[in-house]
């Protein structure tokens, strides 16, 4: 009886192991994800002849 009950607790912990490693691995876009999303695509990159230009380079974090 014993046994059994560490087997089915084994398989039950297990299974909600995967499940949750499953359920993890899902993507939903939020809206402020699909903002910068949006922002991302009206981003305008210059030249190394333009950065050279103005001296100066623009970075963000």
């Amino acid at each position: 009886m014993k046994k059994y009950l560490k087997r089915a607790g084994a398989a039950l912990l297990g299974l909600t192991l995967a499940i949750t490693a499953l359920a993890g691995c899902g993507t939903k876009q939020t809206a402020n994800e699909t903002q910068n999303a949006s922002s991302a695509e009206k981003t305008v990159y210059r030249t190394v002849d333009e950065i050279k230009e103005s001296g100066t380079i623009n970075t963000t974090i």
